[in-house]
């Protein structure tokens, strides 16, 4: 969660101009034509770029402040320890390494949920990949995670006898927060190989929301990019989000916070405009072939410059966050797969790892994956996870 005050080839090779179904198909794939795509990212990039102002130090640096998007999407991915940025290559690419949309060659859609801290905390991803030539692809991702009836006490309690006013529960409201992003991504092969490998390149624009009842609000844009190599046993990753830093600008209501102010003595809050400062997600993976079963280990990192000296890997002003990630394939269809993630490094007592565990079956259209995470580390104490996740590919979009 972010952190709150309380709490987004054409050429019809035969053109009939009296065939509507003609002029109507033209249309679309002049749309879906890659060049048009690469056009409208040019123009979301300029237009992010434009954002900013002319002196960063009018945005306040927010730490943590990208954090809800670090949890991922898929439950392939999050049983694998979150170790994905080198071998993902389905509709959850936005989130671990956008460049991995290139390896699709259907339109796909995808779909997860999760349920967190004894079903509090609810996340749901949804996205659609759509393969404009052979290579490239467009997708277009949603995710939400929220907590729904958060008490509100605030006009609850009497600051002169310092106990509740009479009646307090009919002055008890309850309210919504929730985190929201939309991703608007495109990934494509590059036409060169290098250590034996063939690489491909990916971008995505994207816009978050932060609801926080009616106190407050917020928006953001920011944009990530990405490059991914594979060769026969190696991939490798390279994802960054926040390129040039996510800005992102905060609305507070002054009429609902006043009790924070009048009743309990805190200071309103006053920064309206933050900046998320870019971080790195570092991956290499190796396939291994056992026969009828084939074994891949992933391992990534994820480099933060937000000098939060919190309990992983510091170095200076930089935090490092390792995950570790297998999967044991069997027949191609039957996937096992265990991992490793939040590394925690208390100041005293011996360091502790969050595993998890998960299932997947593959069908030549549907894919199901389930991850159980949070049974163990220092998050088990707030409850187990679920996640499920469901991939459906659609060919028919492919032959229209």
């Amino acid at each position: 969660m972010a952190s709150y005050v309380l709490l987004p080839r054409c050429g019809l090779s035969q053109f009939n101009p009296v065939t509507l179904e003609n002029v109507y198909l033209y249309s679309m794939k002049s749309a879906l034509n890659y060049r048009y795509w690469q056009y409208l990212f040019g123009v979301g990039f300029l237009w992010t770029m434009c954002v900013h102002p002319a002196s960063a130090q009018s945005f306040r640096n927010a730490k943590y402040g990208g954090d809800f998007l670090s949890l991922g999407a898929g439950a392939r991915g999050l049983a694998m320890g979150e170790a994905q940025g080198a071998v993902v290559h389905d509709g959850t690419s936005p989130f671990w390494n956008v460049a991995g949309l290139s390896q699709i060659d259907t339109p796909e859609t995808i779909w997860m949920r999760s349920e967190r801290f004894g079903g509090i905390l609810s996340r749901d991803y949804v996205a659609f990949a759509y393969p404009i030539e052979e290579g490239r692809v467009f997708a277009i991702s949603w995710l939400r995670q929220g907590v729904n009836g958060v008490q509100n006490t605030l006009n609850a309690w009497d600051p002169d006898r310092q106990s509740p006013i009479a009646n307090a529960s009919g002055a008890i409201t309850t309210f919504n927060v929730s985190d929201q992003a939309l991703f608007l991504s495109y990934g494509q092969p590059l036409d060169r190989s290098w250590f034996g490998a063939t690489w491909s390149t990916g971008a995505s624009i994207k816009w978050i929301s932060h609801t926080v009842g009616p106190f407050a609000n917020a928006w953001g844009t920011g944009l990530d990019a990405a490059i991914q190599g594979t060769s026969e046993q190696w991939s490798m990753g390279l994802h960054v989000n926040d390129l040039f830093s996510m800005l992102k600008f905060w609305r507070y209501d002054a009429e609902e916070l006043a009790p924070l102010e009048t009743v309990y003595g805190d200071v309103l809050p006053s920064s309206t405009k933050e900046s998320v400062r870019p971080s790195a997600r570092l991956s290499v993976a190796r396939s291994q072939s056992l026969g009828e079963f084939s074994l891949q280990v992933v391992g990534d990192v994820v480099v933060h410059v937000e000098n939060r000296q919190a309990y992983n890997l510091n170095l200076g002003g930089m935090s490092f966050e390792p995950y570790l990630g297998f999967e044991l394939t069997a027949w191609t269809w039957a996937h096992l797969r265990w991992g490793l993630s939040d590394l925690v490094l208390p100041q005293e007592g011996s360091a502790t790892w969050t595993p998890a565990v998960g299932l997947g079956i593959e069908t030549t259209r549907v894919v199901l994956d389930y991850a159980f995470t949070d049974f163990s580390g220092y998050a088990s104490d707030l409850g187990v996870t679920h996640r499920i996740s469901l991939k459906v590919a659609i060919p028919e979009l492919r032959k229209r």
